[in-house]
């Protein structure tokens, strides 16, 4: 008996030095794994904000750039009207001044497009491009010596509300475009 009462003895004292073990790890790896957790948490909520930092600024940025490109935009859109009112009624010396602000403003519309084109889609450069540069090679062709003025003229519709719609056309074609890369949507 004494021996069973021993091993007995024996055996409750393993058990509860084995449990007690097992409480002082499951206590260390929980330690261990709640301060891995808190790692993780506190890097993960470093790098959403610096998302949210950085988007925030890239959206403000694009916002900024596409009221400027619109603004550029009108004053091209106001020079190409007068160009073709000119051409009209065949005002020459006018019509070159006309042509050469519309280039201006034209060139300056090019010009933010290149120091910008990292904030902007290519797809949308190209459609602003491609919507201005017809115009911009009328404007070249009536600064040259041999225009045919007559002809020009002739091309151009009779009525103020048609010629206005084709000096407005560039930038109209470009509202919904300007108004998906802000986001805004009327639908």
């Amino acid at each position: 008996m004494d021996i069973l009462a021993i091993i007995a003895a024996n055996g409750v004292a393993v058990c509860v030095v084995g449990w007690l073990l097992k409480l002082w790890v499951d206590k260390r790896l929980s330690h261990s794994l709640s301060q891995v957790l808190e790692n993780y948490k506190s890097e993960l909520a470093k790098e959403v904000s610096l998302h949210t930092i950085r988007h925030t600024w890239i959206h403000n940025k694009k916002v900024e750039l596409l009221s400027e490109l619109y603004m550029s935009m009108l004053d091209a859109d106001i020079e190409l009207k007068t160009l073709f009112m000119d051409i009209k009624v065949k005002n020459q010396e006018s019509v070159i001044l006309r042509a050469d602000n519309f280039a201006k403003k034209y060139t300056e519309l090019n010009s933010c497009l290149h120091k910008n084109e990292l904030f902007l889609e290519q797809s949308l450069i190209n459609d602003i491009r491609n919507a201005y540069k017809p115009f911009f090679d009328i404007a070249l062709h009536t600064m040259e010596e041999d225009v045919d003025f007559e002809g020009l003229a002739d091309a151009l519709p009779n009525s103020l509300k048609e010629i206005i719609e084709i000096g407005d056309s560039p930038r109209s074609k470009l509202v919904n475009k300007f108004r998906a890369a802000l986001g805004i949507d009327f639908s």
